[in-house]
């Protein structure tokens, strides 16, 4: 399947930030257990837990680009506030 006669495409732009986070998670060493274990149980332990948690910083990096390109969008469009009235 790789081999010599094996063509390729061209990268398409639009997977750039894609292909950029996965490039992150390459070659990566798995976490600590232990220091998986020490933030659930701080979480556990908490007076206000979170509602919803991130291990590690590669999802909370993924989850912050996806949620400001939505914010990105909607904060673009003109339209829904002008649906408000005057």
């Amino acid at each position: 399947m790789l081999s010599g006669s094996a063509k390729r495409s061209h990268d398409n732009r639009a997977y750039d930030d894609l292909r950029e986070t996965l490039s992150l998670l390459v070659g990566r060493q798995p976490s600590d257990p232990k220091t998986t274990r020490s933030a659930i149980l701080t979480i556990v332990d908490a007076d206000k837990p979170p509602l919803r948690i991130f291990f590690g910083k590669t999802p909370l990096k993924v989850a912050t680009q996806d949620d400001e390109s939505r914010l990105a969008v909607w904060n673009g469009q003109y339209v829904s506030a002008a649906t408000y009235g005057a």
